[in-house]
């Protein structure tokens, strides 16, 4: 039961990690950067095809 848990658990707690580890460095945000990156990974895990 906690394997089902952790594997529900932990993309979000990567997730949340990166951002963190993102602020935390003052790193700029630049928006079109992180557009891009969440286009081509969303593409890719719903099954749009592969990204250019």
């Amino acid at each position: 039961m906690y394997l089902e848990v952790f594997t529900i658990i932990a993309p979000i707690l990567i997730c949340a990690a990166v951002g963190y580890g993102w602020a935390r460095s003052g790193t700029p945000f630049e928006s079109q950067f992180v557009s891009r990156i969440v286009m081509n990974v969303g593409r890719t895990v719903f099954g749009g095809g592969h990204s250019q």
